[in-house]
């Protein structure tokens, strides 16, 4: 009985491997479609990863002192207890 159940799973182990693997490659490609690493498609915290990852992009060509600014402002936006930011009105 131990034979046949192990060769059983044996057996299913190799008939399920493909469908497991289309179904991970096609989950790559979805990811790879909306430009985002497959730990933000599950990450909670990212609202709206695609937007993250371009602006990340778009950081990556920022020289020091664009990055430094850049971190100023941000850590003023983080400071803030209410985390919003109003605009002026200038009507």
């Amino acid at each position: 009985i131990k034979f046949g159940l192990g060769t059983f799973t044996r057996q299913y182990s190799v008939n399920n491997f493909w469908q497991d693997f289309a179904f991970y490659v096609f989950f790559l490609d979805i990811c790879e479609y909306f430009k985002i690493a497959p730990s933000e498609f599950f990450d909670p915290a990212i609202s709206n990863p695609s937007l993250l990852q371009t602006i990340i992009n778009d950081i990556k060509t920022f020289s020091e002192n664009d990055l430094l600014l850049l971190s100023l402002v941000l850590k003023r936006f983080v400071s803030k207890s209410d985390n919003h930011i109003s605009f002026p009105n200038y009507e």
